[in-house]
């Protein structure tokens, strides 16, 4: 440990015996009180594993593959947990492996919405009542200096889906950082040395109090996909904010849009073009326009303005100062909901996710017959039983395998639906919440 051998270093030089001795005896008790705080915070870090789902439409059987791993950290004692986005990309089943068992995962919310995709994502994990959780309030980036100790706590590579996270630590490498990767911008992040490795995304920074301080979630790689010393993580006090309104909508939060667009070879916070009918416009605010304080804060570069202002969430309002020709003058400008992207509304998250019906079935020339309803599912409460034939969901008449297929396609998990089947003779209908793949591949909650 770095920070050990610096200590034995400097104490050892001149040192006399009962010196050394008593530097020995500083760093066992260095090494203990670092055991101790990372032994206090492993149990509320977890390991995402990512399913892709596959429907064998003949049989209604799911076979999950992992797609993807990251890590994460519990933030309250019901079971949200804060990941990245970008560990939940394509998702047909997630679950949690934490200190005490495998955990069933739904997503609650994210921030991946907007123009600028956001990487904050919060999941809901269920399976018990009460989870160990870190406090997301009382971490401060403000504490933190360049050369302040850290410690990244994760899932590199999979080897935490025993539920036993992985800690490297480092220090604080440097603040307001702005990166990219896949599309999704980290804007006034932390920059740590502390190891990050594929599969840590999405994982913890903790300062050395325990706080929570940061989500570990870009990181450089060499060619080996080893990491490089340089990672970066979304600072808590920009998480709060999202959080907060995470849980109030109980859904997606994008990230604020203003409409600005700024050129970094000129000095200054020039603007240069202003989006139609975006909220600068709304506001005036034109094309050479310098903008000098947000939130009375000075800004004399692009850079200065996305750290402050590109970090909150829409319906935020910022304060500005612009220099318009000759007079300066002030602007209340309210972040929009940032124009959808490519992905749409439903997001990459939940590319592939539909609903599932919870039973598996049969096909026959005479037509599709329930093959086995799966305990604790909708179909099951509804009193589906095995050899009922198909006959229609959703108002939609299941006249073949490809129309049932185009059916499911267009039905989420937890979505009531109407299930027609015949039995003996007679047309029944049932009213069924749709369950999600994990249950349609047979999986205990």
């Amino acid at each position: 440990m770095r920070l050990v051998a610096g200590v034995l270093l400097c104490c050892a030089l001149g040192a006399h015996a009962d010196e050394w001795e008593d530097a020995i005896a500083r760093v066992d008790a260095l090494q203990a009180d670092i055991a101790e705080l990372i032994e206090s915070v492993t149990p509320t870090v977890g390991a995402v594993s990512n399913y892709g789902a596959e429907l064998d439409i003949n049989t209604g059987r799911v076979a999950l593959k992992l797609a993807g791993m990251g890590s994460g950290v519990v933030i309250s004692s019901r079971g949200l947990f804060l990941t990245n986005v970008h560990v939940i990309e394509g998702a047909g089943y997630l679950d949690v492996a934490l200190h005490d068992g495998v955990y069933r995962a739904s997503v609650f919310g994210d921030t991946a919405s907007g123009v600028k995709k956001g990487d904050i994502a919060v999941l809901q994990l269920h399976g018990k009542k009460k989870f160990a959780h870190s406090d997301w309030r009382k971490g401060q980036m403000a504490r933190l200096k360049p050369g302040s100790v850290a410690f990244a706590v994760g899932n590199p590579y999979g080897h935490a889906r025993d539920g036993k996270p992985i800690v490297t630590m480092g220090i604080i490498t440097g603040k307001g950082r702005a990166a990219s990767q896949r599309g999704y911008l980290y804007l006034d992040a932390i920059q740590t040395d502390a190891e990050i490795n594929p599969g840590n995304s999405g994982g913890p920074l903790f300062d050395v109090l325990g706080n929570l301080v940061g989500i570990n979630g870009l990181g450089r790689f060499r060619k080996d996909r080893k990491g490089t010393g340089v990672g970066y993580a979304i600072p808590i006090d920009q998480i709060r904010t999202f959080l907060r309104e995470i849980i109030k909508n109980k859904g997606d939060v994008a990230y604020g849009y203003h409409g600005l667009r700024f050129d970094a070879r000129i000095k200054g916070a020039y603007i240069v073009r202003v989006d139609p009918g975006s909220p600068g416009e709304k506001e005036g605010l034109a094309r050479r326009d310098v903008v000098l304080k947000v939130n009375g804060k000075k800004v004399t570069s692009p850079a200065e303005f996305a750290n402050i202002a590109g970090k909150l969430p829409e319906g935020t309002v910022i304060r500005l100062q612009v220099r318009t020709g000759k007079r300066n003058r002030n602007v209340r400008l309210k972040l929009a909901a940032a124009p959808v992207t490519l992905l749409g509304k439903r997001s990459a998250r939940r590319a592939g996710e539909h609903g599932h019906l919870g039973f598996w079935w049969r096909s026959t020339g005479r037509g599709i017959f329930v093959d086995r309803v799966l305990d604790g599912t909708g179909a099951a409460d509804a009193g589906l039983q095995e050899h009922d034939e198909l006959l229609a969901i959703h108002g939609e008449t299941v006249t073949s395998l490809k129309r049932l297929r185009s059916t499911l396609e267009t039905l989420e998990p937890g979505e009531l639906v109407v299930v027609k089947v015949a039995r003996g003779g007679e047309t029944i209908e049932r009213v069924v919440e749709l369950c999600d793949a994990g249950r349609q591949a047979g999986l205990e909650e």
